[in-house]
């Protein structure tokens, strides 16, 4: 291993060779890599923990509302216009015996979500409209935050495949959380309002984190390629059940704000939302900081057959819950809002929800490591409208009570039906499996 102070090992350096070679003929310490990785997803839930609380302590619950939707808004158009291309793009970038193919394909991803930006603005327009909240939100510093979020998520992503996982997690803390201790001091200093001052805070650290990241992808920039139809075709095709998949996620953990928010308003949307930003640590932590850890083990108890043990998952999922349990009325202390903990005690059901969406992660896993993509998408076809329909009976009814009730039911109903489908699925894997290893009589 070369030392601490080479070029090679500085997250900020590039090597003079061009990156296609560097991320074939470099060493790469996985397991120190994996570690400071970790560290920096550490660093950025760190950092969302402390800009929610200082959000809620600074405004008022119908800000955090305001907040909550344009994050929402965000977050899916972002998907939307991601359409999971790199699931296609990625296959075809890792191999380094494409040579000049590889160029082409950053290419025309980067064409095809650049484009999708600008097409979606009239569509981001509508939904701030229909959500009542468009006067309370800048469209220009929106129009900001939404380029630098769509450039960063690719970018981030073809770093990680490219062998660059540190470089790629600095690229997410920048945009994720480097910018928000600005925002945390200008809170309840700026003269703009606190939305637009937070837009501009994320903006900026999008776009810094969108330059930090064209620099590390530059040599496959240099050159400019062709756009070809072609390719947009194939690239669809490859990724349409991962596309549906996770704007179906999407819908389903979001759409309980955008109901709350046409039935009772931004302030209860902020209410719901400050606790679901705790209790979302544990499906967050544990998706970057152990799921990840344990991808390789899972996929090879797959192929040989036999469930992957979910103990470390399990004990750290259950550690984690039962600190934010201890530690939520100290939150809500600082936070000194009454309007917050008349609400603590949906908090456990939160959590609960959380840790059956956690379990099933499991089985989605095991379901995508055999191929079974239209599967998943078609039991999301099924939840994710049980979920909608639940919230529109529930909410005007129930208010957040309600919300709570329908995101705990259908994840356990979720749940349920992936280990189902997985345990059917590896028997008939098995089975196949010995099949193929008995001689024809």
């Amino acid at each position: 291993m070369a030392c601490a102070g080479s070029p090679q090992h500085q997250p900020f350096a590039v090597d003079a060779q061009p990156l296609e070679r560097q991320v074939t003929s470099r060493p790469i310490n996985l397991k120190l890599a994996g570690g400071f990785s970790v560290l920096l997803r550490g660093l950025m839930l760190a950092g969302k923990f402390l800009f929610m609380l200082a959000l809620a302590r600074y405004t008022t619950p119908a800000t955090v509302g305001v907040y909550a939707l344009v994050v929402t808004v965000v977050t899916m158009l972002v998907y939307l216009i991601g359409a999971e291309l790199h699931a296609y793009t990625t296959r075809e970038v890792v191999n380094p015996d494409k040579g000049t193919e590889r160029e082409q394909h950053i290419q025309n991803h980067g064409r095809v979500v650049l484009v999708g930006c600008l097409l979606s603005l009239p569509l981001a327009w509508l939904v701030l409209e229909w959500l009542n909240i468009r006067q309370q939100v800048s469209m220009a510093l929106l129009t900001l935050v939404l380029f630098g979020e769509v450039l960063c998520q690719e970018l981030g992503r073809y770093l990680l495949v490219l062998g660059r996982p540190v470089v790629s997690n600095l690229l997410q803390l920048l945009r994720g959380a480097a910018w928000m201790p600005v925002a945390i001091l200008l809170l309840d200093r700026s003269s703009l309002h606190a939305v637009d001052m937070v837009l501009a805070s994320w903006g900026i650290g999008c776009l810094l984190a969108a330059l930090f990241g064209l620099w590390h992808m530059r040599a496959f920039l240099r050159t400019p390629r062709s756009f070809t139809w072609a390719w947009l075709s194939n690239a669809f095709s490859s990724s349409r059940h991962y596309f549906a998949v996770a704007l179906l996620t999407h819908v389903q953990i979001y759409a309980d704000r955008f109901i709350i928010q046409l039935y009772l308003g931004e302030s209860q949307v902020g209410l719901l939302a400050f606790y679901q930003s705790f209790a979302n640590t544990v499906q967050t932590f544990v998706q970057t900081g152990v799921v990840s850890i344990l991808m390789p083990r899972l996929l090879l108890a797959t192929q040989r057959h036999h469930w992957p043990d979910a103990r470390d998952i399990s004990r750290r999922m259950l550690f984690i819950s039962l600190a934010l349990l201890i530690g939520m009325p100290e939150v809500l202390k600082m936070v000194g809002h009454a309007e917050y903990e008349s609400l603590l005690g949906l908090f456990p059901w939160l959590l609960l929800g959380n840790l059956l969406v956690v379990a099933g992660l499991i089985p989605h896993l095991r379901l995508y490591a055999l191929h079974r993509d239209s599967l998943l998408m078609r039991i999301f076809l099924v939840v994710v409208p049980l979920a909608v329909l639940a919230n529109l009976l529930l909410v005007p009814r129930f208010g957040v009570h309600g919300a709570v009730a329908v995101f705990v039911g259908t994840a356990a109903i979720q749940t349920a039906i992936k280990f189902y489908f997985a345990r059917v699925a590896t028997r008939q894997s098995v089975t196949a499996h010995a099949t193929e290893g008995v001689p024809a009589s």
